[in-house]
């Protein structure tokens, strides 16, 4: 079978920086506190829902994106704060439990409130289904929406985490979490920060994604695993690492569907998870791990 690549290019970038941006999420979450958070797929696919309907009520697209992003800030701040944290007294398996819980919950009230049906999403600009050629493939006119904002999004998070007092007290408690404390930094509040920040841009990322595979799209589960290996891959502590992992899996994951199909992207998809979990279980740019004693 035939490969067009062009076009492998143009669908693995677009899917992969979605990917990227949500393994930037997990890496937030795992280098400030040690947790895991698997509900941010069911965030990815309630966001452009959230919007849709304060677009319908009249707010305008700009102010209803950043109203979006807000409130899932707030979410994550109060989620982090009453489901994640009281479950650590179970050790690190009870957030990851919380988190499975609260996906559950997210699903269903997303069904309850909108209804099963994914709904269309306009293109940022230009008409549905508008594509332009671009290095020998057809590119949607959103995928170029698609990849400046999550670049922007994560250039903002790298700027703020060099460069910010708030940026280098988050590098400070990855890399030890007592030593953060010894110096007066709060790891809950690095915590609560972290998590608020991941439901931002994982809601970002939804919004962005939402006119080319719908809004309320039953994909929470597969964007959220191919992110998680993404950042498996690239490695959970390192942010270069998770962003090249994301793209890696976008690109990989869009050859293997022309090359082969769906069903057997999956397959070969987990098969390289093992396979980089046997060969390098820290990722290809992750370090070793901080005891968050």
């Amino acid at each position: 079978m035939s490969v067009d690549y062009p076009q492998v290019l143009a669908t693995g970038l677009t899917y992969g920086v979605i990917f990227a941006l949500v393994a930037l999420g997990y890496h937030l979450i795992y280098v400030s506190s040690g947790m895991l958070n698997f509900a941010l797929g069911e965030q990815l696919a309630v966001a452009g829902l959230v919007v849709l309907s304060l677009m319908s009520a009249g707010v305008p697209f700009v102010l209803a994106l950043i109203v979006a992003v807000l409130a899932a800030a707030a979410f994550g701040a109060g989620y982090e704060r009453f489901a994640l944290r009281p479950a650590l007294r179970m050790g690190l398996v009870g957030p990851l439990i919380a988190s499975v819980g609260v996906a559950i919950v997210i699903g269903q009230a997303r069904v309850l409130i909108w209804g099963p049906n994914p709904r269309p999403f306009a293109p940022f600009t230009g008409a549905p289904n508008e594509s332009v050629g671009f290095l020998g493939g057809r590119w949607p006119i959103q995928s170029f929406w698609i990849i400046g904002l999550a670049a922007v999004s994560a250039a903002a998070l790298l700027l703020f985490l060099r460069y910010t007092w708030y940026g280098r007290a988050w590098r400070a408690t990855a890399q030890s979490p007592v030593g953060a404390r010894l110096s007066g930094i709060d790891p809950s509040v690095v915590s609560m920060s972290a998590v608020s920040v991941a439901s931002a841009l994982v809601t970002i990322a939804g919004v962005a994604i939402a006119p080319i595979v719908l809004a309320g799209g039953f994909y929470a589960l597969d964007f959220g695993v191919r992110a998680f290996a993404a950042a498996i891959i690239g490695g959970f502590t390192s942010t270069t690492g998770v962003l090249l992992g994301g793209l890696f899996i976008g690109l990989l994951d869009a050859w293997l569907v022309a090359a082969l199909s769906a069903a057997w992207s999956d397959v070969v998809l987990y098969a390289v998870l093992a396979l980089a979990l046997l060969v390098r279980p820290r990722g290809f740019l992750g370090r070793e791990g901080v005891s968050r004693a």
